[in-house]
């Protein structure tokens, strides 16, 4: 029997895409609405087995407040769509007894676990509900960790409490048999227990008695607790699968950590003990593992604390080793825990980073940390931090491995003066310091005549005339040859730069075209601008100055602005330089559409002309089902704007003829033409011309 779903999503694309993948996996979607005043009517005519919410909806009544009504009336499991998850969300999604949130913009597995968990958890606690009658349990609530299994023992269900005593995500243990996930060990014997998952549900026993344990983690952590296995049968008695629970017993205390009386933390400082958070490393390297993403681990070695309880008292250490923890913490996210090594020593795990250049910041932070003084006994005393960082993969696999590395680069930095950063591998230092020295050589770059521009004509899809091009700047670098905008402009930013070279790329684009106007005197020129450029309150007078000064027409001029500036909402500033900008007459083109999940309501009041399709999507237009739903929704939702639309980075002959048929008229890309100077496509628009 297919499962039905009801859609609540005011995001056009979204819920495009949404139906798409749903129907793909072998759901019924029964509509798709964009406000949810008469949920419970259209519920109550024709009941879905799920209802996806997104929060925010049109009309007076947001998601929220819609899934209590239908959780009060019909029962029926909600799943949450959002693009917040702080903790007030968080709580209100929790009281509305919400079945799972599921962040925007979200990994399609997410998306597909939440939907199918959500489903199967709805069918066990039906299956759960007393026969004397009475509301169905809350399944997260039978236990501190909840486990349920379909009837063949593999997991569709874990709470936050299983997902942290196992190490593993709910998302990554889906469908994994539970044998594999967890591991029970007798408490006092510690030998592994017969798996009681697959017993109870082979009939050996129709339910396994709460018994002492033991279960370890993925990375080896052992807990003390308790657990039940209990069986799980339809009104027909048909088996559905089973549902294990798990309580901590109270914990022991380790040996070799000072800790408090009742619990696993360091008495001093307040934080968690080395054990555990290599227990937590092990786990966040599995998970970067699948994610092919990086771990880092940061060893900080907090400097002058030893000098000072020398000179000053025991007391007066404490009081610093205490401050400095916290403030420690506060420097961090709460995803990025901290423990105390050894005295003055510790260590900081930044999980799930895709950038090293994310574990720089973090680290160049951590040695920031003690730039002020801390007080003490009514003292401010100076120290310093010398930090040292090893990243998973690149400087090892296993957690002692990485902890020690991490050690031997913060001695490096110890040695070399305090409140300094050094990564263990000579890769992460020297690309640090080779963008140091290139934000450096950018002062030069413009001053020097190094930096120079392309342009890549922008074809009429229909007539294959060439209507326009876009600028894209270079460095021609006098040591490292070409290199690429994606490389220096980023490194531009970080190091000022970024105006002066947004200027000249403008100045410079409208001086080399200025001559294409006689032989093609409709030809406009685009010139990308960053977001944090369309911000710059600047922009607009030096954009008005370039103007006057190369007596170019601004309705000849394209900015192309980034579709991010829809995710969040843009600043003021933002908004009046666009709208100052359509006024000059310059042609706005929100580019990279399709790339982002942005909201529909911003983009109405964005001032563009244009809408530029993402070139990712156009990779795969030709022959993917998803990118052609989107891209035939974002052709629809431009026509309906009156607006026009084009498309980025046209690769072959099959992209341009499904992209001329379904509507799009105009395009650019290696298919009509690659990147030229800006003679070459002055020839070619004389040659046009002939």
């Amino acid at each position: 029997m297919t499962d039905s779903i009801l859609i609540f999503e005011d995001e056009g694309i979204t819920s495009l895409h949404l139906r798409t993948l749903l129907t793909v996996w072998g759901f019924s979607v029964l509509a798709v609405l964009d406000e949810a005043e008469n949920a419970t009517d259209l519920i109550e005519e024709d009941p879905p087995d799920l209802v996806l919410m997104d929060i925010h909806l049109k009309g007076k009544m947001d998601g929220i407040e819609a899934a209590e009504l239908i959780h009060e009336r019909f029962g029926i499991p909600v799943v949450f769509l959002s693009a917040h998850n702080d903790v007030s969300t968080l709580r209100r999604i929790n009281a509305s007894h919400g079945y799972g949130l599921v962040v925007k913009p979200f990994d399609e597995r997410d998306l597909y676990v939440a939907v199918k968990s959500a489903l199967y958890r709805r069918r066990i606690e039906q299956a759960l509900v007393p026969e004397s009658g009475g509301s169905p349990p809350q399944l997260p609530q039978l236990g501190d960790a909840v486990v349920a299994t379909n009837a063949d023992g593999r997991i569709v269900y874990m709470n936050e409490a299983a997902e942290e005593l196992t190490g593993w995500q709910d998302v990554d243990a889906f469908e994994n048999e539970a044998t594999g996930v967890i591991n029970l060990n007798e408490a006092e014997s510690g030998t592994l227990i017969a798996h009681p998952v697959s017993s109870v549900l082979q009939g050996a026993g129709e339910s396994d008695n709460s018994r002492d344990s033991f279960v370890t983690s993925r990375s080896g952590v052992q807990q003390p607790t308790s657990h039940r296995v209990k069986p799980v049968r339809d009104g027909t008695g048909v088996l559905v699968g089973a549902v294990v629970t798990i309580r901590r017993r109270r914990e022991f205390p380790l040996d070799d950590e000072p800790v408090t009386k009742d619990t696993r933390i360091d008495a001093l400082t307040g934080l968690v003990p080395p054990t555990l958070l290599t227990g937590f490393l092990s786990d966040a390297i599995a998970l970067a593992r699948n994610r092919q993403t990086m771990v880092a681990v940061f060893h900080v070695n907090i400097d002058g604390i030893g000098e000072m309880t020398e000179s000053l008292g025991p007391g007066i250490g404490r009081e610093l080793l205490t401050a400095a923890a916290e403030r420690l913490q506060n420097s961090l996210r709460v995803a990025d825990p901290v423990t105390r090594i050894r005295d003055t020593s510790f260590m900081v795990i930044q999980s799930n980073v895709e950038h090293a250049a994310g574990a720089v910041t973090l680290g160049e932070k951590l040695a920031r940390v003690f730039q002020t003084p801390v007080n003490a006994g009514n003292l401010d005393i100076p120290l310093s931090a010398s930090v040292g960082a090893a990243l998973y993969p690149i400087d090892g696999d296993v957690p002692m491995q990485l902890r020690g590395r991490a050690e031997e680069a913060a001695e490096q930095a110890r040695d070399a003066g305090g409140n300094q950063l050094r990564f263990y591998s000579e890769k992460v230092d020297s690309a640090i310091s080779d963008e140091r020295t290139l934000g450096e050589d950018l002062e030069r770059a413009i001053t020097e005549n190094q930096l120079d521009i392309l342009f890549q004509p922008v074809f009429d899809l229909t007539t294959r005339t060439i209507i326009g091009a876009r600028a894209r700047p270079l460095w021609r670098h006098p040591e490292r040859g070409i290199v690429p905008a994606s490389t220096f402009l980023p490194i531009a930013e970080q190091h000022g730069t970024s105006a002066a070279i947004t200027d000249w790329t403008i100045r410079e684009t409208l001086r080399r075209t200025e001559g294409w106007r006689p032989v093609a005197p409709g030809v406009r020129v685009s010139v990308p601008i960053s977001g944090s450029e369309i911000r710059r309150r600047t922009l607009v007078p030096h954009l008005i100055q370039i103007l006057d000064d190369t007596g170019f027409e601004a309705r000849h001029l394209e900015l192309g602005i980034g579709e991010e500036l829809l995710v969040t909402q843009p600043p003021m500033i933002t908004q009046l330089n666009l709208q100052r900008l359509r006024q000059l007459g310059v042609f706005l083109t929100l580019e990279n559409f399709g790339l982002e999940y942005a909201s529909m309501m911003a983009f109405r009041k964005m001032p563009v002309h244009r809408i530029k399709i993402d070139g990712s999507l156009v990779a795969v237009v030709s022959f993917e089902k998803e990118a052609q739903a989107i891209v035939k929704a974002t052709i629809d939702l431009a026509r309906s704007c009156g607006l026009e639309v084009s498309a980025d980075g046209i690769e072959n002959e099959s992209q341009w003829r499904w992209l001329r048929f379904h509507g799009c008229e105009i395009g650019q890309g290696r298919f009509l033409a690659d990147f030229l100077t800006g003679q070459e496509v002055f020839e070619k628009l004389v040659n046009q011309r002939l």
